[in-house]
């Protein structure tokens, strides 16, 4: 799973504090653990709503991509991807 999070840092970079952007950590074990506790039958469900959940728990964020790739999907290929961005 791949995300992607877009927010204002200019105070966080003016000012070198976190409390102006996000807990990277924090995000990562937060989603790791609604994934693990979720159960959804399509991969683009998965997105979606990992998707939607970043843009709940994290007010600060502007818009959230989510993508996730099967590189063993489809025979002789790269593989299959499904992403989502949503914006506020």
């Amino acid at each position: 799973m791949n995300i992607s999070v877009w927010l204002d840092f200019t105070l966080a970079a003016r000012n070198e504090d976190l409390a102006h952007s996000i807990d990277y950590v924090q995000l990562a074990d937060d989603v790791q653990d609604f994934v693990c506790r979720s159960s959804f039958q399509l991969e683009e469900t998965l997105v979606v709503e990992t998707c939607k959940y970043i843009l709940n728990h994290y007010p600060k964020t502007i818009a959230a991509e989510v993508s996730v790739r099967k590189p063993l999907a489809i025979p002789q290929s790269a593989g299959a991807e499904s992403s989502i961005k949503i914006i506020r």
